[in-house]
């Protein structure tokens, strides 16, 4: 990684570089031009739908990520940008690097190209060991189907290949030729933006030597197609060729293979008609436009370079209007919202991939920031709780969902979220930068501590719901905050928070139940209570001459005696059954006596 000392050096000697270029005719021209592009471009926004705005690679300059997913990594600098064959590559130009992320979840990033070291070596050798001088500027890449990467090594003076193998090569530039021979003899002075047709033919803007130069596949032959080698802005409806031209920048191609640059000194977009070799000016109102690229639609679109972040687009009908950045400021902002609300700083490169997002390259806030086409609308609960499930569905199908934070929630592969610990989640799905986002909040309930005074056992009276259970098995009817044990065991409590969480408390062992803790019902009388052999005598305090029915239950409800037709004020009862405290009802057609016994 280049020192800061040598990163402020280079952004010094990039900033002398523009000061110097035809300084009398840059102030003659640019001075009115200037403030009219901003009064067009202030006018102009707002009036497109906004998109969201998501950032896709970087945070502060370095140089950090390979291997990893584009989000995490760091670059420095970044200039021009290029989607390809299901790649994205792009200049991180103050790190000497070529890089290259997959257009696929999870975005996995790669350098291909460049040591980190300043100076012209490598070829014939692997790409990652060669060195180059990108400058911090930003250059120049294109790809071809071959799977060819080329980038402009832009103070090398040349232009450089990277094939299918990851072998470095300089395939124009570097020599003292002119046009009509080959390309790897020729002198090129500051090869900047890179277009390529669909027959291979390189078209590359000349900066310095204010020209546009085309490279044939076919034979390796370079020439001019437009430029005298001037600056200036002179020649519309004229041979290309006999035209001045000011440091063009960037450089695309339509669908009829006309060929369009950024005139950058001029703040002008300018088209060569293929058919006819003559020039033209095709737009107007931008401040320094640099790279640029078409949509499949025919729109053009544009970074506005030193207009303190702003993407511009051009539709066929020549209407210009602003489609990300406020061109207020250089600091970056606004993910998750609309893309003319944010804060891009100095847009570099632009690219487009084939579902339509928008992928732009901000240099001085070293990030990739990628404007979205198609948001997915995502739908299912947005709550949970810890150990419990969701199932999020998208109306984009055959994506991949993420979670941001598995700590929080985990996100399978078919949107079925399950809670892990309290607190939020942004669950993302992913469909080849088609995003959509949902906020999951995880609710962890607390679970109760049950206390004991005596038999009586309770937890705190905040809880929705209650249920307790002896030895694991549910207590009808013990459904309250407390509960009067009736035996000794292992007790817990199951409840449910105002959210609908569920959790139970820990195990609470009961040991003992103690005669004082068994509560007598008026007029029933039980003795001997507490019993050894399960032998005890119930009697009422007053005569009963009416049928009484008699039912012992234990602890959890279940029947374990009855007796019917009972006439006598005191009956006598034996049970077989386990130690433990039952519960003895005597019922009559009028009443209903209950008590407690305890069976040692």
């Amino acid at each position: 990684m280049l020192s800061e000392e040598l990163y402020i050096m280079r952004l010094w000697h990039v900033r002398l570089l523009y000061r110097t270029k035809q300084t009398v005719y840059f102030m003659k021209r640019t001075f009115y031009k200037i403030a009219a592009s901003c009064i067009s471009i202030v006018a102009l926004a707002g009036s497109v739908k906004a998109q969201t705005i998501y950032t896709f690679c970087g945070s502060t300059a370095g140089y950090s990520g390979d291997g990893g997913p584009a989000s995490a990594a760091r670059i420095a600098l970044p200039g021009a940008i290029k989607y390809h064959n299901g790649y994205i590559y792009v200049v991180d130009a103050n790190n000497e690097l070529i890089r290259k992320i997959d257009a696929t979840s999870p975005f996995n990033i790669t350098s291909i190209a460049g040591s980190q070291s300043i100076g012209y070596s490598g070829d014939g050798g692997p790409a990652t060991a060669a060195e180059t001088y990108l400058g911090g500027v930003g250059g120049g890449i294109v790809a071809d189907n071959a799977g060819n990467v080329y980038f402009t090594d832009i103070y090398n003076n040349c232009i450089r290949k990277v094939n299918s193998s990851g072998t470095i090569s300089t395939f124009a530039g570097g020599g003292s030729g002119g046009d009509g021979g080959p390309a790897t003899a020729a002198s090129l002075n500051r090869p900047f933006g890179l277009a390529i047709d669909g027959t291979g033919d390189l078209y590359v803007c000349e900066e310095q030597g204010h020209k546009i130069r085309k490279i044939a596949a076919a034979t390796g032959v370079i020439s001019t197609i437009a430029g005298t080698g001037t600056a200036g802005y002179t020649g519309d409806g004229g041979p290309a060729t006999a035209a001045d031209i000011s440091y063009p920048d960037g450089i695309a191609l339509d669908a009829s293979g006309n060929v369009y640059f950024t005139d950058y000194d001029n703040s002008v977009i300018r088209k060569i008609t293929v058919s006819t070799g003559a020039i033209s000016t095709y737009a107007t109102g931008f401040n320094k436009p640099a790279f640029m690229e078409f949509d499949q639609a025919g729109n053009l679109f544009v970074g506005n370079f030193q207009s303190d972040g702003m993407v511009c687009r051009v539709k066929p009908s020549g209407v210009v209007d602003t489609v990300a950045g406020t061109g207020l400021t250089s600091l970056p902002s606004g993910d998750g919202g609309p893309a003319t609300a944010a804060g891009l700083g100095s847009p570099r490169g632009v690219t487009i991939t084939p579902n339509g997002n928008l992928l732009i390259s901000c240099r001085s806030n070293s990030r990739i920031r990628v404007v979205i086409a198609a948001t997915a609308t995502i739908t299912g609960t947005a709550s949970l709780c810890t150990g419990a499930t969701t199932t999020l569905t998208a109306s984009i199908p055959g994506a991949a969902w993420i979670s941001s934070n598995a700590g929080i929630a985990t996100v399978s592969s078919t949107g079925v979220v399950t809670g892990v610990a309290a607190g939020t989640a942004t669950i993302t799905y992913v469909a080849g930068l088609v995003f959509g986002t949902q906020v999951v909040t995880v609710n962890a309930p607390v679970a109760p501590a049950i206390s004991a005074a005596g038999a009586s056992l309770s937890v705190p009276a905040t809880y929705a719901t209650y249920q307790w259970s002896l030895g694991g098995t549910p207590i009808p009817g013990a459904t309250s905050a407390t509960y009067e044990a009736t035996a000794t065991g292992t007790y817990a409590v199951a409840v449910t928070d105002a959210g609908g969480c569920s959790v139970t408390s820990a195990n609470f062992i009961l040991s003992s139940v103690s005669v004082s803790a068994v509560t007598k019902a008026a007029g029933l009388l039980i003795a001997p209570n507490p019993t050894q052999d399960g032998k005890f005598t119930i009697s009422l305090p007053t005569i009963n001459s009416e049928a009484m029915t008699i039912i012992v239950t234990n602890a959890v409800g279940e029947k374990v005696y009855e007796t019917k037709s009972m006439t006598n004020t005191r009956v006598s009862i034996e049970l077989n059954v386990p130690a433990g405290m039952y519960i003895v009802q005597a019922k009559t057609a009028e009443a209903k006596y209950t008590a407690k016994v305890i069976i040692n």
